[in-house]
Formats: structure tokens, sequence, C-alpha cells
């Protein structure tokens, strides 16, 4: 059971006052029963949870029933001897930092109350809860001196990788008017690696998974060895030259054949019918019956 407070500060906060009722994993938070411990003992098996679980929300139903505006949420719970939590404030895509079980779903319902008002059973994850909003801070832009580092530190970041981005472009321009990989890596102070040799649906040694490099590497070839463009892969650029390439061994061939042909059948197929539909919206009229949609 919960009772929330909502907030808005930059992007809207929400400051929650919440009552757990009932957590049903074994790492237990918190328990709104006296005794605690004896309570974590007991939930040992499927049909003891199972059991307190319909106590709980049996007891969350009660509390609902007699709650209906300011404060009898606290007033209620606490005649059933069940804590109230509060919240620190939160925003709507983050959520409460710590005592839930799940702080997107969570933040989601809670900002959908008004205030004051109390929510329907909520059960996130293992617990059951009852929210209520008891105050909320609108929008408003912080001073900048408290925030006067963070910017610092974004606008810093965002200068450094617009600068990687502008180096990797004269790097490959260089390498394209052609000038050696070793001397133009030395001018830029870089060390050139090399990923050695690995497969189309496979992470890129020393890179990392990205589809759109991978693609661009198997397109190119011993008179085409440079890319169009660098890559970004996560926050670094990457500049990639042809060395080599090497055909599988026949019977890695011979293991993957039978699926490498239904694939490529798969893949014909589709195309197929893509195409044939694409033919028959050019030459069919299409109409919408907006009864149907309703």
């Amino acid at each position: 059971m919960a009772r929330v407070v909502q907030r808005r500060p930059n992007p809207p906060y929400l400051l929650i006052l919440f009552v757990f009722l009932f957590l049903v994993s074994t790492a237990l938070a918190i328990l709104f029963y006296t005794r605690q411990d004896d309570a974590r003992k007991k939930i040992t098996t499927k049909l003891t949870r199972e059991r307190a679980r319909a106590l709980a929300y049996d007891q969350a139903e009660q509390v609902y029933d007699s709650s209906f505006e300011g404060d009898d949420l606290v007033r209620n719970a606490a005649d059933r001897q069940m804590t109230v939590h509060e919240t620190e404030f939160f925003t709507r895509s983050k959520g409460p930092v710590k005592g839930v079980t799940d702080p997107a779903k969570f933040a989601a319902a809670a900002f959908e109350l008004n205030l004051m008002e109390i929510s329907e059973i909520k059960e996130f994850g293992n617990s059951i809860y009852l929210l209520q909003v008891i105050e909320k801070m609108e929008p408003a832009i912080p001073e900048f001196k408290t925030v006067a580092a963070k910017v610092k530190a974004d606008l810093i970041k965002e200068k450094q990788e617009e600068k990687a981005g502008q180096d990797a472009e004269k790097f490959l321009a260089a390498l394209k008017e052609g000038q050696a990989l070793a001397v133009v890596s030395e001018r830029f102070g870089l060390k050139p690696e090399s990923t050695g040799f690995f497969n189309r649906n496979a992470p890129i040694p020393n890179i990392g998974y990205n589809l759109e490099l991978a693609s661009a590497a198997f397109g190119l070839s011993g008179t085409d060895k440079l890319p169009e463009k660098p890559f970004q892969v996560n926050n670094s650029y990457y500049v990639i030259q042809f060395r080599a390439k090497k055909k599988p061994p026949d019977e890695d061939f011979e293991k993957e054949k039978d699926q490498i042909i239904e694939r490529l059948l798969q893949q014909k197929r589709f195309k197929t019918i893509e195409n044939w539909l694409a033919e028959k919206r050019k030459s069919s009229e299409i109409t919408i019956e907006e009864t149907f949609i309703e």
C-alpha cells in the first residue's frame, strides 16, 4: 500500500508516500507484519507465499475501501499495523531511487493520480501497493550554479565527441589520398590495431557488435579497401581498412549449408511476397471502412 507524493522540479518530480503490503520474494525488503523475522522464515513454500499474498491483498482491499482522501490512508494503515512510507521526489522517467520493486511502473502509476488521490490496488513484481499523491512540485528551471558542474561536463563530452568525429573524417580522407596507415596514425597519435578474422554475424574483435560496420567491412576488398565514412560504436569512432579475407573451411560450410540454404530461401520468399504486395497496392483501390476501425 503506498501513499504517493508528487512534486515536479526540472523534469516533473514526484514525492511519494507509500506502504508496502507484501513482498513475495524470499529476498524481502519490508514486511508489514509485526514479526518480520518470523514472517521471513514462514514464507518458504509456494503455498505459503500464495496464502500470504492473498492475505496481503485482502488487507489492501480493506484499507482501500475505507480510505477516501486526505489522511485516511495513513490512519487506516496505522489501524491495521501497516507502515506508510514516503518517497523522495522523483521523475516520471526514473521513479523512486529506492524502496520499490519496479520504479518505472511505480512512477507511471503515480503520475496518473491527482493530488491526494488514492490509487487502486497496484501490484508491481511481487509487491502490492496503494499509492497516494500528497505533494507535487511543478517543473522549474534550476539556478545555473546548481547545475553548472553537470552542464560543463556534458558540454565537454559533447565537444569531445564532435572533435573525435571530425578527426575520424580527416583520418579517413588522408587514407583515401593514398597516405600510409602508419603515417596517418602517428600524426594523430594513434596506434593501428587488427581485428583478426571474424564472420558477418559475430561481434567484431576489439570493437564489438555493430551491424553497419560489419556490413561495410564485408563489402571491402583488395581493390576497395576503405569505407565511405567512419563508424561510431558506443562512444568511439572507428576508421577501418581492408587487410585480408579468407573462405571458411569446407567442413564449416558443410555443417551450416542446410541452414544457409534455408535462410536464403526464406529471404527470397519474403522478398517475392513483398514485391507482389507492392504491385497489388499499386493496381488496387484501397478503401477504409470506419465501422471496422471503431
